[in-house]
Formats: C-alpha cells, structure tokens, sequence
C-alpha cells in the first residue's frame, strides 16, 4: 500500500518498508507496525538485527513508498518513527533502536577493515543467496577508472573455467549491443592480429555451419568498398589466363575439369 504519491519524489531505488504485528500484544494491535525501516533491493526480506523478526507471512511486509531517492528515504523513514513512536522510548509501538535516517549507506571502510574482510572471505564459496545480493548490489554501478585499473590488474593472468565461459556464453546470447558498443568493439580490435591459435578456434568453430548469406546491404557495401582498387592478377596453370582475384580463379579451374571446357577457355 503506498500512503504517500511518488509523484513528489525523483526515481531511484530506494524505499520505505513496515513490518505488521501478527497478533496483539502489550505493545499494539494486530496490523500496527512494528518495524518501520529503509532499504534497496532486497532489503526487507533479509534478516534484521537481533530484536527484529522478519515476517513469516509477506503480505505482513508493506512498501510505504517506493522508487525514490535515498535523502527521501530517509526522510520518509524518520517521519513515521517519530509518528508512530518507539518502545524504548515509551512514545509508540515500534522496537527501532533509533530515530531513522542513520542507515549504513555511503559509510567507507577504512583500509585495514578491508584487509581483513579480504583475508577472512578468501577462499569461502558463496551461497547462491549471497550471489544473488551482489548481483542486485551492483546492477546500475557504473565503476571508476581506478577500480577498473585495479581489476584488470587483478584478472591478469586468470583463465575461465569452461563452466564460467559457459555461463558468460549464456548471459550473451540474444543480447542486442547499442551502435556505440559496437563501434567500441571495432576500435578496440582494430591493429590487432589474430593467435594462430585463435584462428584455428573460429575455423573449427565454423565446421558444420552453413556458409554466411550476404544480405542486399551488405552487398552493397562490399561492393562500394571494392569499387576503384585493383584486384590482384593470378595466372591460371592451365591455359596461362590472368584472372582478377582469387575467387574468380577457383571459378575459372572448374572449367578444366573437362576437355572441351578447356577448349572453350582457350
């Protein structure tokens, strides 16, 4: 239920959340909230501070407000604490420990928090909850030169796993790139040769698979590009013929393939 219009706010994913009683208690009715917080993601179903349950049943967890920013949020979330009143304080029914507005939010660990964080995660595999939360964490994220510097540096060296580039083969099928992505793919692979190696993994890539049909625009193209250059000049073993290109060459020997297709060619 949304008791406020979004209208009045900018979008962004943030949100306020309420927690309902299931039945009476000292401190309220059943449907009174009981927590009231704020959050991105999946926030209002994963597990609170010691004191607060999540409900059970989810239709007990109600979205205030949703898509706004995170000041709105916060303000929005003080607001109805202070309205609803707190437990500890003997103003309301809620059991937050505080007036709202002080979430985690932007808060920078310091270097040796960090350090030991890393040494005490590696090595430990994720559960795929844990997955799914960094994966919803970083959709949007737009990373900064240093932190792409510092991940080229660390994936150097690294090889895929056949499951990894499975899984990245999968995320990229179907997918549409923009003009401009597709223009940043052709500049960087410009100047580039490919491994002798890679070109034998495009030929067998492509045993098998029908030759590719050139469409009426890429015909066109083609034919723009060539226009004005000098084909290369082969000569045929045969009858001696200079013939312009390779292609037209392949096309020509099939008329030795047969005595009197000789004498025509000649």
């Amino acid at each position: 239920m949304n008791i406020y219009s979004t209208k009045f706010f900018q979008d962004n994913r943030f949100y306020v959340y309420m927690y309902l009683r299931e039945k009476d208690s000292i401190y309220g009715l059943a449907g009174t909230p009981y927590y009231i917080g704020k959050g991105i993601g999946n926030r209002a179903f994963a597990p609170h501070h010691k004191g607060i349950s999540v409900p059970k049943d989810k239709n007990r967890i109600q979205f205030i407000c949703e898509n706004i920013k995170e000041i709105d949020a916060f303000n929005l979330e003080i607001y109805l604490i202070c309205l609803y009143g707190r437990i500890d304080l003997k103003t309301g029914c809620l059991h937050n420990m505080t007036n709202g507005g002080d979430g985690s939010s932007g808060h920078i660990k310091s270097q040796e928090t960090r350090q030991k964080l890393s040494k005490a995660l590696k090595g430990k595999p994720l559960s795929e909850i844990s997955k799914y939360h960094k994966s919803l964490a970083a959709k949007g994220r737009k990373l900064t030169n240093k932190q792409k510097a510092s991940l080229l540096k660390a994936n150097i060296g690294s090889k895929r796993t056949d499951a990894h580039k499975l899984a990245i083969s999968k995320s990229l099928q179907g997918r549409k790139f923009s003009t401009q992505h597709k223009e940043n793919l052709r500049l960087s692979q410009l100047g580039k040769k490919a491994s002798v190696e890679s070109k034998k993994k495009m030929s067998d890539a492509k045993i098998g698979k029908p030759g590719h049909l050139h469409t009426a625009k890429s015909k066109l193209q083609i034919s723009l590009k060539l226009r004005g250059k000098k084909r290369k000049l082969y000569e045929c073993n045969v009858c001696h013929k200079q013939i312009g290109g390779i292609t037209n060459l392949n096309r020509h020997l099939f008329k030795h393939s047969n005595i009197i297709d000789y004498y025509l060619c000649s």
